[in-house]
């Protein structure tokens, strides 16, 4: 049964969400600050976030996330959660957040039940290989994740621009190493 509210329908605009919350930012929002990090009360500001969504939404592109294709998120809440959620959706992608308590079995449940492609785990409790067999032995061929990547921190200078040098780096590099910084 389809239970009807007694509202009018919500409409809803054609645009993405980090394009409904970050387009219309003028110099001014830009300056201000978006988000404070409760554990090391580093304060980042709306231009930071931006740059750094689009710095993740561009690096899921490099790795080949098309749009639809479902990245999960292995984190606890932090200044870098936003980040790597609109990153994800400004890739095309859908995210699936994950809670960092699961076991990896019912990490990787989650991750079947999704068909997550990409996987996000500042503190894994698999590596990359275990994600990798553990879902090519369950899902078919064509549905297989292609990288798992842990990153710990996106890299960023001493005052707080985004090293895409870095991040560019990483991607042409086989064997990506986590970095130091995150947001």
């Amino acid at each position: 049964m389809i239970l009807r509210s007694p509202y009018p329908d919500v409409e809803t605009p054609p645009a993405s969400l980090p394009d409904l919350l970050f387009g219309g930012l003028s110099a001014a929002d830009s300056a201000k600050t978006a988000l404070i990090d409760a554990a090391t009360g580093r304060r980042h500001t709306y231009g930071e976030l931006v740059s750094a969504v689009d710095s993740v939404a561009t690096a899921l592109v490099a790795r080949g996330i098309s749009p639809g294709e479902v990245a999960a998120l292995v984190a606890l809440n932090s200044a870098d959660y936003p980040v790597v959620f609109h990153g994800v959706l400004r890739a095309g992608g859908v995210l699936t957040p994950a809670n960092p308590l699961y076991s990896a079995g019912e990490l990787a449940h989650q991750f079947r039940d999704s068909r997550a492609r990409f996987v996000h785990d500042p503190h894994p409790v698999l590596d990359a290989d275990e994600v990798k067999e553990f879902v090519a032995a369950r899902v078919a061929h064509y549905k297989k994740i292609r990288h798992v990547e842990f990153l710990e921190q996106i890299p960023k200078s001493a005052a707080g621009k985004i090293l895409r040098k870095d991040l560019r780096s990483r991607e042409a590099s086989p064997a990506p190493q986590p970095t130091k910084e995150l947001t």
